[in-house]
């Protein structure tokens, strides 16, 4: 152990099922938004975080079945995840201007 009182397999278990959270609570904020407020904008932002949220769930699976295997896959998603909000804003901004 490194001091944290959790192992890596739990650390990654646990920022997998946040992330794929974060992944649908956007998503439907940015539906909520765009019909909401007519940001239409917005909905460029779901896509990019479903596929986000699916490549961190698969990034999590090929690890498990590569026993301890790289993690490359389940960082791009969340990049994926966490961009999503970039994504969604700068697309909303480019359609107002």
């Amino acid at each position: 152990m490194d001091g944290s009182g959790l192992s890596l397999e739990v650390r990654i278990a646990i920022m997998t099922v946040v992330l794929v959270i974060l992944a649908i609570l956007l998503s439907v904020a940015f539906v909520a938004l765009a019909v909401g407020a007519e940001m239409w904008g917005m909905l460029a932002g779901v896509p990019v975080a479903i596929l986000g949220g699916v490549l961190v769930l698969v990034g999590r699976r090929r690890r498990l079945a590569s026993d301890g295997g790289r993690i490359g896959v389940s960082v791009l998603g969340g990049v994926l995840v966490v961009g999503s909000t970039w994504v969604a804003f700068m697309t909303n901004n480019a359609i107002i201007a």
